[in-house]
């Protein structure tokens, strides 16, 4: 992982803690999303001029577990919620593929 995309999820971090400005009905989400931040699936790639990590998406059962092991309740707007939140973070840490 590179220092830009840990960056990245220490701000989402510090979102769902509060330090950034989050409407509140997207808050489930939010937190959510940063606790899911380990559950990334990627793959290496190889390019001209090296190899690259790139992000496939969230591995929804990891996800799944790890919200119901901190008794958080996944309802479907939860669920969209962070999806929306996989694909804009997916976009932006694939950035420059």
């Amino acid at each position: 992982m590179s220092d830009a995309d840990i960056e990245a999820l220490i701000q989402v971090d510090e979102v769902a803690r509060g330090a950034g400005t989050v409407w509140r009905v997207n808050e489930p989400a939010v937190r959510a999303f940063a606790f899911s931040a380990t559950q990334w699936r990627t793959t290496q790639l190889r390019t001209e001029t090296g190899a690259k990590i790139y992000w496939i998406g969230l591995d929804y059962a990891g996800v799944r577990a790890g919200l119901d092991g901190l008794g958080v309740p996944i309802t479907p707007d939860l669920w969209a919620g962070l999806m929306v939140m996989e694909n804009e973070a997916q976009k932006a840490l694939n950035e420059g593929s």
